[in-house]
């Protein structure tokens, strides 16, 4: 019953659903913290456009969509001001003395060890166990084919496992898992290389917005099938486009720059 109550909106599954708003919020969270101040229209235009989209989130019931939600606003905090690390550090120090004085340990270990024993988890553990077995067994270079996951798991709903790079391997083999892998390698590469070369605050937000958004959704492709979903390819070709404009734009400079040198 938890599962039909989850929200999808127009997106057929919430799960993709939670795909764009975890990215949409790590794009307005960032847009925030870069282009501000704002008059108090607008900041309040933005805070509540926020917290209309973590609603939503919220009404997903996406465990995997609130932490890497958390792990996207914690690096864009840490990326803007770095020296707010130690602020950080001191802050998980502080909680650590807080269960420990408190004595909340045992409580944390019996929680953990019930969702990895008879939770969500345990399932998703199976799913992932019995997809790498069955992929060291039967078709390991070719894989049993897009949407045949499920012969390896054997599971009474049809499902392969809840790991985009396990199902990669499963259902295209190796080979396909080997240029699966590089293509979000080099994805991730370039969203690095134009975040080091990109000195104009108009630009640094939305660079910023673009690494940390890919780098939320590789989080949230841990925990479900979806290697083939439409909007991880979208986003890979969003950082391969401003890639490029942002590349040429410094070409377009340097040969400015080389004009008027001349001149």
């Amino acid at each position: 019953m938890l599962f039909r109550s989850r929200v999808p909106a127009f997106f057929g599954s919430y799960k993709p659903f939670s795909f764009y708003l975890n990215v949409s919020m790590v794009i307005l969270f960032n847009y925030f913290i870069y282009k501000r101040p704002f008059n108090r229209k607008k900041t309040i235009i933005l805070v509540f456009t926020f917290l209309l989209m973590f609603t939503a989130l919220l009404l997903t019931f996406s465990k995997d969509g609130l932490l890497s939600l958390s792990i996207g606003l914690i690096l864009s905090v840490i990326i803007w001001r770095p020296y707010l690390i130690i602020h950080l550090v001191l802050c998980v120090f502080a909680i650590i003395i807080a269960i420990s004085v408190l004595a909340y340990w045992d409580d944390i270990g019996n929680s953990l060890s019930s969702e990895l024993s008879f939770g969500e988890q345990r399932t998703r553990i199976q799913l992932a166990r019995e997809g790498i077995s069955g992929l060291a067994h039967r078709y390991t270079w070719i894989g049993t084919g897009v949407g045949g996951g499920a012969i390896y798991t054997g599971h009474f709903f049809g499902w392969s496992a809840h790991n985009a790079l396990i199902q990669a391997a499963d259902e295209v083999g190796v080979i396909g898992l080997s240029a699966y892998l590089a293509l979000l390698f080099y994805s991730l590469l370039n969203s690095i290389k134009f975040n080091i070369v990109i000195r104009e605050i108009s630009d640094k937000w939305i660079a910023r917005s673009i690494l940390i958004g890919f780098i939320v959704t590789l989080i949230s492709i841990q925990f479900h099938p979806f290697f083939i979903e439409k909007f991880l390819w979208l986003f890979m070709s969003i950082v391969q486009a401003y890639t490029v404009i942002i590349f040429n734009k410094k070409q377009v400079l340097r040969n400015i720059m080389t004009y008027d040198g001349k001149s």
